[in-house]
């Protein structure tokens, strides 16, 4: 994920991407709701094929339908190979301290002012 920020940036797609993530043990996020809903319609049907998946996800809101996109084989990109040529990931922070992802809380591709 961290590549693939830093190449959207690198390519010129953004200026800037902040890209935030909740503190440990902090898991109420909006998305949580629509998960738990998809689940709950999930328990009263079969699922055995990808269009059953979509069926379940359309269903599964009754104030609001959920969008969804039938995506093919060659909708699915492997980008891992092309992004490990251009990054090493180095584990260490800009002050050489050591540094480990479950510890991250914001991360920053690009230029500008750091916002809040």
């Amino acid at each position: 994920m961290v590549g693939c920020l830093t190449e959207l940036h690198r390519c010129g797609i953004y200026e800037r991407i902040d890209h935030k993530f909740s503190e440990r043990g902090q898991w109420d996020l909006e998305c949580d709701t629509d998960f738990s809903e998809i689940e709950k319609r999930k328990k009263s049907t079969e699922v055995y094929l990808p269009k059953d998946w979509e069926d379940v996800v359309k269903e599964a809101s009754l104030r609001k339908s959920f969008v969804t996109t039938v995506m093919k084989q060659k909708d699915f990109l492997n980008s891992i190979t092309y992004i490990r040529k251009q990054y090493c990931p180095t584990g260490k922070d800009r002050e050489d301290n050591g540094l480990q992802m479950k510890d991250v809380q914001w991360m920053n591709s690009g230029w500008g002012k750091r916002g809040m």
